[in-house]
């Protein structure tokens, strides 16, 4: 059954920026309670905040997927979900 939770999604993708100062007109920050989902997360350099968890997919076409995350101590009983 899933999670009696529901949360805003908040998608950006961050393929067409060139430097991490072109995300703040994005306003990632204001998401408050939304779940943000970035593509391409690397582009925002240092403002990537520390507590969020970091998952990736890799792979392409028909090769296997690879899925890895980093897991900060922010989401440690939280993950993996249950």
């Amino acid at each position: 059954d899933p999670p009696g939770v529901r949360l805003a999604v908040w998608p950006a993708d961050l393929y067409r920026l060139d430097t991490p100062d072109e995300t703040r007109a994005l306003a990632l920050e204001e998401g408050g309670h939304a779940l943000t989902i970035i593509e391409w997360p690397e582009r925002l350099g240092d403002a990537l905040d520390r507590r969020a968890l970091c998952v990736r997919i890799e792979g392409a076409g028909e090769a296997e997927r690879r899925l890895t995350a980093r897991v900060p101590p922010a989401w440690e009983g939280r993950w993996p979900p249950r």
